[in-house]
């Protein structure tokens, strides 16, 4: 079940308890937590807007965030430790599902910042059938020093850059067309064939 600020209630679910991060950063700011890491509470905020309805172009949830609190009855439990200050260091798992919408932000310098302190679940699956693959027919040059820095992926342009086309076999021309199509109309038929003749796809 979630609320109109999309952070989760502690009903019908696997875990004892959960928090959500609104109340992390809460605790943070009050200072009633503090952050073992610097870029924390950076990404703590940009949880809290993608999670919020309110927040999306769409007014839907970016994003889902579950925290779920640790079970601390057991001495032996590590998750709670001593610091030498005299207070308590717990550690937190977040697990972040991302919304197919989300996707259409991924040039934000915020969702960069998210995604580089996360860890995959679980294995990455491969596609279940691969395409051939064809000779380049089609070359560019990246966007010259700025290409080379980390960020670059996250920028409109390194978007662009990783969607470029690079070329595919040509189709034979369609005898019912009478205007002559042009080389990447005819890779681009050829593609769309591909495809339609996968298993299960057609």
């Amino acid at each position: 079940t979630w609320n109109l600020k999309g952070e989760p209630s502690n009903k019908d679910v696997a875990w004892p308890s959960l928090t959500t991060v609104d109340t992390l950063r809460t605790q943070i700011l009050k200072g009633n937590l503090v952050p073992m890491e610097t870029w924390v509470i950076d990404v703590l905020h940009t949880l809290v807007a993608y999670v919020r309805p309110s927040s999306s172009p769409w007014k839907s949830p970016l994003m889902r965030v579950l925290i779920p609190l640790p079970i601390l009855e057991k001495k032996t439990n590590k998750v709670k430790e001593e610091t030498e200050e005299g207070g308590q260091r717990l550690r937190l798992n977040a697990f972040v599902y991302f919304t197919r919408t989300l996707f259409y932000l991924i040039a934000d310098d915020a969702l960069h910042g998210v995604m580089s302190h996360m860890q995959p679940a679980g294995r990455i699956a491969s596609p279940v059938q691969k395409l051939a693959k064809y000779p380049r027919t089609f070359n560019s040059v990246q966007g010259g020093q700025a290409a080379q820095t980390p960020h670059y992926a996250f920028t409109l342009s390194g978007l662009l850059k990783a969607h470029e086309h690079a070329g595919y076999r040509k189709a034979i021309q369609p005898e019912r067309i009478k205007l002559k199509l042009k080389d990447y109309q005819l890779q681009t038929l050829a593609w769309m064939m591909d495809r339609e003749s996968l298993d299960g796809t057609g």
